[in-house]
């Protein structure tokens, strides 16, 4: 008497629940070093560079494979917050970085240095009330409209350009100017673009801002892994959209008005 083993349906079904619960496990386990690295990677930049915050968005899938195998990731979008450069408070600095290369070998060593970049699109955010401050009139930035305001009295101000490493707005009162924001954060010559109630200094460049360039991180300890705080995969949307735009947005008003 002979037993019958399981139907090959059967079988099947039960390879592809563990083909799934494999893949899944491998994605789970890719995620949570991808927030580990990003985490690490943004407490390095923001002590490196004095803001009051840091965040830092990878976009490669997946990750392991891409650093360690590769020694590149797709994109990295990095952003400060309240950081000073050249004397000039800037409310938000927003690097994206896309073909970025790191040391492959220091990869695996367990750190992670960036080296160079495909294209670098670097935007530099000022809020209206740091130019008034600099300034020591009253500035008010709208899409459509640039006034400055002497004894509570508006006049127009000319849109803003730059010219060398100054950025030049023109008044009735006279001519008004700031040097630009270092190159260690802002290497290229930047399009002012008003954003609403802040100022944008927009560029892109092949080369790695010094700001951001040559992070170290090193190995991984078993309490930093304990901190990582892992976004339910099933919500997680990591594509190119999800990225904020603030001049995108800005240009979209800018054409349905």
């Amino acid at each position: 008497m002979t037993t019958e083993g399981p139907a090959p349906s059967v079988v099947m079904r039960r390879v592809a629940v563990v083909v799934v619960a494999a893949l899944l496990v491998a994605f789970v386990a890719d995620l949570l070093f991808a927030r580990l690295v990003e985490q690490v990677v943004a407490r390095e930049v923001e002590e490196r560079t004095g803001a009051r915050a840091a965040t830092v968005d990878i976009r490669s899938f997946p990750l392991a494979e891409s650093l360690f195998r590769k020694g590149e990731v797709r994109e990295v979008t990095v952003r400060l917050e309240d950081v000073v450069s050249n004397g000039l408070p800037l409310v938000e600095v927003t690097l994206t970085g896309v073909d970025v290369a790191m040391d492959r070998s220091d990869a695996i060593s367990g750190n992670l240095r960036i080296t160079r970049v495909g294209r670098a699109d670097l935007v530099v955010e000022i809020a209206e009330e740091d130019l008034s401050a600099v300034f020591g009139v009253e500035v008010d930035l709208e899409i459509d409209r640039l006034t400055v305001s002497v004894d509570g009295e508006p006049t127009p101000l000319g849109s803003p350009v730059v010219e060398g490493r100054e950025l030049v707005l023109e008044a009735e009162m006279g001519r008004l100017s700031l040097p630009l924001p270092g190159e260690d954060f802002l290497p290229c010559e930047p399009n002012p673009v008003v954003l609403d109630d802040r100022l944008g200094l927009v560029c892109s460049t092949d080369e790695l801002p010094d700001a951001f360039g040559g992070i170290a991180v090193g190995a991984v300890t078993p309490e930093e892994l304990d901190d990582v705080e892992l976004v339910d995969p099933v919500t997680e949307d990591r594509s190119q959209d999800d990225i904020p735009d603030r001049l995108g947005r800005a240009e979209a008003d800018d054409s349905d008005e």
